[in-house]
């Protein structure tokens, strides 16, 4: 596991369009998703984003606050929207 994740019970999965089905008959959205899902929590640094997109091949990171709740999605577009006004 990569360092500033954390596999939490409330997210089990992640959807990727690179999934194949786990089932043949896939009826809920729990048979299309990855698992278990790769997060990060909100205090880590944005770096550590670079290595769970890449190493992954993630394109959707959950972030979590130290309950373990959701508080966002983060795709690489906003990783690069913050750099650009870090830049300017």
């Amino acid at each position: 596991m990569c360092l500033g994740t954390s596999i939490i019970s409330q997210l089990s999965g992640f959807i990727l369009k690179t999934d194949s089905l786990h089932t043949n008959k896939p009826e809920y959205a729990g048979h299309l998703m990855s698992k278990p899902a790769i997060v990060i929590d909100e205090n880590k640094h944005i770096l550590d984003l670079f290595e769970l997109f890449y190493s992954h091949n993630i394109h959707h990171i959950p972030v979590v606050n130290t309950g373990q709740k959701l508080v966002g999605i983060i795709t690489p577009k906003d990783l690069l929207l913050a750099f650009q006004n870090i830049v300017q």
